[in-house]
């Protein structure tokens, strides 16, 4: 499983979009328009005053460096959470590149309706060495083999199984069976990739499902490795991802 995030590229534009959700929420308290309040003051981002950190919302108003009503974008996120105000995250847009990944995770993942995906096709795309591109579940590559038993392992049975299909694949390409009706035999352990883009609620809607112990494996796996990727581009946004009820 490979994932590298596309948008944003780097922490500055991630700011920008933590700064633009907390404008929003402050124009919501006062006269002026979210495009006055950004261009009128120098928000801060990834504030550390102290008066933040103790949750102290009577000294952030007089702090000269966390002006709690006009600059502070972090504390405008944290009081969103607090509130459950979740339409101000709607205002930062994620976008991910996954690949290496089974399409029985994807089967799960577009059940997410409000993301929007690209996906590779399998009707554009012959496939190829299938055995070296697919997904293999730990409880199947590491199934306990009875000492002494003649009979394969639960792992050489389905590489077996793996390469008959294969070859029956690339049979009916050669046949002349169009790419489009031989995928049908294909199974959900190839690999595919796929671009998922949604916003920050989105996001944390996703994280509180696919985070939970009881999610499949794979696709925890997936949102435990995109979230540690946006906890590092914007960690106001998605502090408590996982377990905010979203």
């Amino acid at each position: 499983m490979e994932i590298k995030v596309l948008f944003p590229p780097n922490k500055e534009i991630a700011d920008l979009q933590a700064t633009i959700c907390a404008v929003a929420m402050r124009s919501t308290r006062t006269k002026e328009p979210a495009h006055e309040l950004q261009k009128e003051k120098e928000w801060i981002v990834n504030c550390h005053c102290k008066a933040l950190q103790e949750n102290n919302c009577m000294t952030i108003a007089t702090h000269f460096k966390c002006d709690f009503y006009d600059r502070c974008a972090e504390r405008m996120l944290r009081q969103a959470q607090e509130m459950k105000h979740w339409g101000i995250f709607e205002f930062a847009d994620f976008t991910v590149s996954v690949s290496g990944v089974s399409r029985a995770l994807t089967h799960q993942l577009v059940r997410h309706r409000l993301f929007s995906y690209l996906q590779q096709s399998q009707r554009a795309v012959e496939i190829k060495h299938l055995g070296n591109n697919c997904v293999i579940p730990s409880t199947i590559e590491h199934h306990p083999f009875p000492e002494g038993s003649l009979e394969p392992s639960m792992f050489e049975d389905y590489m077996s199984h793996i390469a008959k299909t294969e070859k029956l694949y690339i049979k009916m390409i050669e046949k002349g069976i169009p790419d489009e009706d031989a995928r049908f035999i294909l199974p959900n352990a190839c690999f595919t990739h796929i671009v998922i883009k949604g916003n920050a609620r989105n996001w944390l809607h996703f994280f509180k499902m696919r985070l939970d112990p009881h999610a499949q494996w794979e696709i925890r796996q997936l949102a435990e490795e995109i979230l540690k990727k946006f906890k590092e581009l914007s960690p106001i946004i998605f502090e408590g991802a996982g377990e905010l009820e979203v």
